[in-house]
């Protein structure tokens, strides 16, 4: 693993958001355990059970979307159609 500036590299740089644009945590949904992140030279990869890989390119210049964590209002980027059936 390699550290950066800001920690490690590739932590925390994507989540998960409903229709509301708000994150989703494995707090409250338990089964974003069984996703299994891959970083490869050029995407990230999640693999789950039952579903096909998901590649995400590490450059996606998607567009610009307000998201929520907690009680924090930031920006999030669209990572498009494939992100959002998967």
């Amino acid at each position: 693993m390699r550290v950066g500036v800001r920690g490690l590299e590739w932590d925390r740089q994507w989540m998960l958001i409903d229709p509301k644009g708000k994150f989703l945590s494995q707090r409250t949904h338990p089964q974003l355990a069984r996703i299994v992140p891959e970083i490869t030279a050029d995407a990230l990869m999640l693999h789950a059970p039952d579903m096909p890989a998901l590649r995400v390119p590490l450059d996606s210049p998607g567009e610009e979307v307000p998201v929520r964590v907690w009680k924090d209002a930031c920006i999030g980027v669209d990572q498009g159609g494939p992100a959002h059936e998967w």
